[in-house]
Parts: structure tokens; sequence; C-alpha cells
């Protein structure tokens, strides 16, 4: 297995995986997380992220490039028709 396939298979079952770019757009979001939000992933990508999870701490992290660990988020979950928390982990990822 080469390293493509181990990153794609780490990006499926990786629980509710998201990338933004540098402007706050979704560039990619994991079926997990797409499923969990009740969107189809056509409907998610290419978005700014704001519209589709109105809560996050995203764009903070874009805009002070600082890490947020260990953050609950509050949220309805359409698989389970229900409120959930999620502690969430969010971290600057750079492209030199």
């Amino acid at each position: 297995m080469d390293f493509s396939n181990i990153m794609d298979l780490a990006l499926k079952t990786i629980p509710n995986f998201i990338v933004i770019d540098s402007s706050g757009t979704i560039v990619y979001m994991n079926q997990m997380y797409a499923d969990m939000l009740g969107l189809p992933l056509s409907e998610i990508l290419n978005r700014p992220v704001e519209e589709i999870i109105p809560n996050t701490k995203l764009p903070d992290v874009i805009s002070t490039g600082k890490r947020c660990t260990g953050d609950v988020m509050e949220f309805y979950h359409h698989g389970r028709k229900k409120n959930v928390r999620l502690i969430c982990n969010r971290f600057p990822l750079y492209d030199n």
C-alpha cells in the first residue's frame, strides 16, 4: 500500500474530518462528517465553512494561526436525530 492510499484510508476513517482553505472554503470533508450534518458532500464542498457549520471556530484558527484543541462543540446530529457534543481539535496546516 503506497502513501496516498494510506492517507486516503486515514481521511475516510477519522471521525468528522474537514479541511478548509485560507479563505474559509471547504475543500475536503469525509463522508462520516457529511452524514452527521445530514447533507450530501455535493452541497458541502466549495462553500464557506460558516454556511455549513455556523458555530465553527475554524476561521479563528486561520486568522490567528493558532491551534484550538479540546474544544467542545454542540450541534444537531442528523443520523442520531438529537443534539450532540463533540470534542474538537483544530490545527492550521501550511503549504510552503
